[in-house]
């Protein structure tokens, strides 16, 4: 995606706990943590050395959704 797209998450999950989502950009040590029914919105920055960059999620169980969308 292009420098400047918007990206939106969203753990559309009811529980209070034990349903978190752990995102993270390119395996950094900083994280975007989701409870259940927390969104997030942020500006896409696309690699400056043209270099791919990854965006990874990891839950606290197996059945965890996230929902996500990339807007330009």
């Amino acid at each position: 995606y292009t420098q400047g797209a918007k990206v939106w998450l969203y753990n559309p999950s009811s529980a209070t706990s034990g349903e978190k989502i752990y995102v993270s950009v390119d395996s950094t040590t900083d994280q975007i943590i989701l409870s259940g029914g927390d969104w997030a919105i942020f500006p896409w920055a696309a690699g400056s050395t043209g270099a791919p960059v990854s965006l990874e999620a990891y839950a606290e169980t197996a059945d965890n959704i996230l929902e996500y969308g990339i807007f330009n």
